[in-house]
């Protein structure tokens, strides 16, 4: 079971570096209005991407219907490659969710199967 957490781990932690590439490239974007940032819940560790306004320096984050309106703003290209970079973040987004539920399914079953080896290694005795 420890060969296949770390397996999980592993590919929660390229899903992290993932959501945090793409919203490197994001911010990037020469003249942008707005763009993708990780956030971080502490309580459960899940990173989602949000989109942000550019020129807000708290807070700021844009719904997720909010953006093909914006998307439609942009020059032609830009609007294209910010569909595709928008259907990039929902899927790393929902890859994150199911990744981090299957570590914490496999940690929790983890724990079951140590305590009832315990609890019978302590009744053969």
């Amino acid at each position: 079971m420890e060969g296949r957490l770390a397996h999980l781990q592993s590919e929660l932690d390229r899903i992290h570096a993932e959501q945090k590439n793409l919203s490197l490239v994001t911010r990037q974007v020469a003249g942008r209005q707005f763009y993708l940032a990780v956030h971080r819940r502490s309580v459960t560790g899940q990173h989602s991407l949000r989109w942000r306004m550019a020129n807000m320096k708290r807070g700021g984050h844009l719904a997720w219907s909010e953006m093909p309106q914006l998307f439609a703003a942009q020059p032609h290209q830009l609007r294209d490659w910010y569909r595709r970079i928008n259907e990039t973040a929902l899927m790393l987004n929902e890859s994150e969710v199911r990744m981090r539920g299957s570590v914490r399914w496999l940690l929790q079953h983890q724990d079951a199967s140590s305590s009832d080896v315990a609890g019978s290694e302590a009744s053969n005795v």
